[in-house]
Order: structure tokens, then sequence, then C-alpha cells
């Protein structure tokens, strides 16, 4: 039962029924592995893969637990922006808006540089993210798509800024300190 091997072999039994799309019993090898072995060097790992198999099952309100219980335990990880990533994503598959809006501006305030953030900032210009959810953190500057003039699909994991013929429109207006912005049309 202390044999160094556990562990090992826990992770390639959890790899076997994830890759088999088992989801139910690769999170139930997670949470066993993560119970049993709180301090392995692999236990990170085993945290951010409990969440993905709540995901893939669609048990969204256990993923998004998951997903910020790998952020409070793991926040120096090189995981932790894309555990951010995918609590906002959670929420937002299980129609909670605020509290998607919260780890999506977590994830990009945070881990500014990370690919995470790119995919973080699309999601906040979906439109049924809160008003000046599109409004550049340094900035203050409010991008739009220059076609449609709405905000641009979040599907490609892209920021406004970042996308191809994407530019300011003539409509972009600064907030200065004790200014409000002016209304998009």
């Amino acid at each position: 039962p202390d044999s160094p091997l556990i562990p090992k072999v826990m992770i390639r039994i959890n790899e076997y029924y994830y890759l088999k799309e088992n989801y139910p019993v690769a999170a139930r090898v997670s949470g066993k592995f993560i119970e049993r072995f709180p301090e392995h060097e692999l236990a990170s790992r085993m945290a951010f893969r409990w969440g993905q198999c709540h995901y893939k099952q669609e048990a969204y309100s256990k993923a998004a637990e998951r997903f910020e219980e790998f952020a409070k335990r793991y926040p120096d990880d090189q995981l932790c922006a894309e555990a951010l990533f995918w609590a906002g994503e959670s929420f937002r598959m299980d129609k909670d808006v605020p509290m998607a809006f919260r780890y999506y501006n977590r994830c990009r305030w945070d881990y500014p540089e990370s690919e995470a953030a790119k995919y973080a900032r699309g999601r906040l210009a979906l439109p049924e993210m809160p008003a000046g959810s599109l409004t550049d953190s340094c900035s203050g500057t409010r991008y739009m798509h220059p076609v449609s003039r709405t905000a641009p699909s979040a599907v490609s994991g892209i920021s406004c800024r970042e996308m191809p013929g994407s530019r300011r429109t003539s409509r972009t207006v600064r907030s200065r300190p004790g200014r409000k912005l002016a209304r998009m049309r």
C-alpha cells in the first residue's frame, strides 16, 4: 500500500480512462490521487485533469469547483492561468455569467502574457458578458469588430486587437478619471 509505484500507476490508469473517454472513472482516479498524494510532484497535473474530466462530462459546476480549487492550491503552477480560464468557461457553460466574467478577468489580469489570457480576452468579447468587458485593461480603450461594429466572435480565442483586419473604430472613447464612457452605437 505504501509503494512508491502507486502514484505512477494511478496516473497511468487515469490517463488510460481519460483517453478512452471514460471520464467518470478518470475523475474518480484523479480525486483519489489528490486525496492520497496531495504533495506528490504531479499532484497539480492530476488536480487539473480532475477538472477536465468533469468538464468533459458536462458537469460544469463540479468542473468550476475543481478549477477554482486548483487556482487556490497551486497559484504558482504553470497551469494556473489555464485553470482560471477553464473555471470561467465552466461557469459560462453553467450559465453563471458574472462568475465567468470574474474568472476570465482574473486570468487576463494575473497572467496577461499567457495563452489562456488571450482566450479569456476573446471570451470577454462575447455578447453575454457585462458591458465594459471589451475595454482594454491597460489603455481603457474599447475595441470593436471593424465590419459589424460588434464584439468579435471568441470562437478563435483571439483578443479583439489581435484579429486580422481589426482596428479602433472612430467611435472609440478613452476613459478619463471622473468621466463616463460615451455610449457605443
